[in-house]
């Protein structure tokens, strides 16, 4: 998969896990999980249209 962009990452909920949105060369937006241990946990798909 290639990312289009820079990907945006971000703390949520007060967690201290980051997390990424990226959006691939097709236009879908991925969801990555931080694990807590410095990796990520796999991807869930966030929605489509951003290319």
């Amino acid at each position: 998969m290639a990312i289009s962009g820079m990907p945006e990452t971000y703390c949520r909920g007060g967690d201290a896990m980051t997390y990424v949105l990226a959006v691939d060369t097709n236009g879908a937006l991925w969801l990555y999980r931080g694990n807590g241990l410095g990796g990520f946990s796999g991807r869930t798909a966030a929605g489509t249209g951003w290319d």
